[in-house]
């Protein structure tokens, strides 16, 4: 297996779940500054 699209594909991994709890620490912060 190529090292170099492996790590590629780890990074965008964490990217996607960093953005993921992201928008999910957002989306909670707004729920809570509403009700």
């Amino acid at each position: 297996m190529n090292f170099v699209s492996l790590f590629s594909k780890v990074l965008f991994a964490l990217l996607a779940i960093s953005s993921e709890l992201e928008s999910l620490v957002l989306v909670g912060a707004v729920s809570l500054a509403a009700s």
